[in-house]
């Protein structure tokens, strides 16, 4: 390491490479302003998911009404999402790049480094958000008045233990959830940049908005089952705790089979699908507004560049 950069010997053009280290920080800034512009703008829809999930059992015609109240836990979500996706993006393209450099012996698909950046940047930013995750999701579903009246019951009757209710449930849903998002992103991305011109050192809105919902969708329907399990284990923090990620899933199979499973299927999917159009949409004006898109691309287009490099010396 020298200075504020990092070295890596380029296999595209075996010359060396300076990847500083302020492009993984601006990225993680875009990423986190990005999550807090998505979730302002849709957080109704994810209440909405969280009140039909959670509900396992009959409610009360209060309790009913009360979790219409769309925008509950937006204040401890904002600060959530923003350290979440800050340290995400961070940590994915820190990650990203220096795969990269180790991929060179072992000359691997572009698809397998960015599924293994991706989990260990996501594993990292779980740690953080489940205690927001878990303040949230009970807001949704009117277990406290206020939050801040959550954070000192929870903390009262569980101690720190009672933020990480659903951590399993959470890693669970996350990590197949990112390594099919990301990815499927970067795919459509690159692929947009391949058969685009080849001069073009910018991302197309239109390419980023259609790349993040199918991203979203696709992604966000698939782990539904899981999020189905985790809505139940949070919000349950302070009663049922002691059940595992396991029995909670077999308690809502035996409600209904798959179909409870999948219960806030399609509205998840709808809220995902516009959540990527948003959220990519957002983050690639950061990096147009941070003046560091232009070396996002050109990793990207080295990126194809290897992969087609390696395609031909297999053959």
């Amino acid at each position: 390491v020298h200075g504020d950069t990092l070295q890596f010997t380029s296999v595209m053009e075996g010359q060396k490479k300076q990847v500083k280290w302020d492009y993984p920080s601006w990225c993680g800034l875009c990423g986190g302003c990005a999550g807090v512009i998505t979730d302002s703008l849709v957080y109704p829809l994810d209440t909405l998911k969280t009140s039909i999930q959670a509900a396992g059992w009959k409610m009360k015609a209060k309790d009913r009404k009360s979790s219409g109240r769309l925008y509950a836990g937006l204040d401890i979500a904002l600060p959530g999402t923003f350290i979440w996706n800050s340290l995400f993006f961070f940590c994915y393209e820190f990650i990203n790049t220096n795969l990269l450099k180790f991929n060179e012996k072992y000359q691997l698909p572009t698809t397998w480094v960015h599924v293994g950046a991706a989990s260990a940047a996501e594993i990292i930013a779980i740690t953080a958000r489940n205690p927001f995750e878990v303040v949230k999701q009970n807001r949704q579903f009117s277990e406290f008045s206020n939050t801040w009246r959550g954070i000192r019951q929870i903390m009262k009757e569980r101690g720190i233990k009672g933020f990480y209710a659903g951590y399993s449930a959470l890693v669970f849903r996350e990590i197949p959830f990112t390594i099919i998002e990301i990815p499927l992103y970067e795919f459509c991305i690159e692929k947009y940049l391949q058969y685009s011109d080849g001069n073009k050192q910018s991302i197309g809105r239109g390419a980023s908005a259609l790349s993040g919902a199918i991203s979203g969708i696709i992604a966000g329907f698939f782990t539904t089952p899981v999020d189905v399990i985790k809505s139940r284990m949070m919000t349950n923090t302070l009663k049922l705790h002691n059940r595992s990620f396991l029995d909670w899933g077999k308690t809502i199979y035996s409600e209904g089979g798959i179909q409870s499973l999948f219960k806030g299927g399609l509205i998840r999917a709808i809220f995902l699908g516009l959540g990527g159009i948003i959220f990519f949409l957002a983050y690639t004006e950061g990096l147009k507004i941070t003046d560091i898109e232009s070396r996002y691309v050109q990793m990207r287009k080295q990126e194809q560049l290897y992969l087609s490099s390696t395609l031909q010396k297999k053959k």
